[in-house]
């Protein structure tokens, strides 16, 4: 048998997962306006790394088109991306999107630590997932 008492419903603790919108949205429209900041986040911050699945889908974009040596600008990667299920899943128009994060990046020329955030925070989910599988399978385990 396996304890029912206050965790009878392991998906409690999935409730909320640590993610920032915004600083997803910072990052991707700071390198929008300016590819070679990448370079600044592009040994420790990777696609997994975002939360937000269209974020994910940018983020890969933008590192395919200045891999091969082309501007990646809210065209370029809505090209890349503009028959992408997430967006069409997700219903957000992808070029009017990219020009909003676009318009909305502020000035920063050091982008470390916010991908330092961006990556602190996908450990973070990381370390919770780890816990949540480790509880449900104590929880599931029924012999000593």
């Amino acid at each position: 048998m396996y304890y029912k008492g206050p965790i009878d419903n392991i998906s409690d603790y999935n409730k909320e997962v640590p993610y920032n919108l915004g600083v997803e949205q910072e990052i991707l429209g700071t390198i929008l306006n300016n590819n070679e900041l990448l370079i600044q986040v592009s040994d420790f911050l990777s696609v997994d790394n975002f939360f937000v699945p269209i974020h994910q889908k940018i983020f890969h974009a933008i590192n395919t088109l200045i891999d091969r040596g082309y501007v990646a600008t809210p065209i370029t990667i809505n090209t890349y991306l503009e028959k992408d299920t997430a967006f069409k899943e997700s219903n957000t128009n992808s070029h009017q999107y990219l020009l909003e994060l676009v318009k909305n990046a502020q000035i920063i020329n050091n982008l470390q630590s916010l991908g330092k955030t961006i990556h602190e925070l996908y450990i973070r989910r990381q370390i919770i997932q780890i816990c949540n599988e480790t509880v449900t399978d104590a929880l599931k385990y029924d012999q000593l």
